[in-house]
């Protein structure tokens, strides 16, 4: 009986070391994909939308202040949006001065490319550093 009791505090004690070294992997882990920010700030061309060429115009720009704009243009539609944006993990927000709010999960970050797929569509768009 001695020896079951032991063997069975040894499993709990390996099984409770196992689940520390798991979440904490688990937390690095996370910390080491949230993408760099500083990569983000900048003006941003649409070159893809699902994968497929746009056949319109829009650049975004994220500015180091949270500032946020936007410029639309389809043929002889010009829009334009500003507002604020901000990241947490790999969820980017942007509050529009409109009122209006969205979301995007970034999927690639790199000096010269952004991928991200908004939340409320499920549209996945490619941009290009301008």
């Amino acid at each position: 009986m001695k020896r079951f009791k032991r063997n069975y505090y040894s499993a709990i004690i390996m099984m409770a070391l196992g689940a520390v070294l798991f979440m904490v992997s688990a937390c690095e882990k996370d910390d080491d994909e949230s993408p760099n920010t500083d990569l983000l700030i900048g003006s941003w061309l649409l070159q893809k939308e699902n994968d497929a060429q746009v056949d319109y115009f829009l650049s975004i720009e994220f500015e180091r202040d949270g500032d946020y704009s936007q410029t639309f243009i389809e043929g002889t539609e010009l829009e334009f949006s500003a507002g604020e944006w901000e990241v947490n993990g790999n969820r980017a927000t942007i509050d529009f001065d409109d009122g209006d709010r969205t979301a995007a999960d970034i999927l690639t970050l790199t000096e010269d490319r952004l991928i991200v797929f908004m939340i409320d569509d499920e549209d996945k768009f490619e941009f290009e550093k301008d």
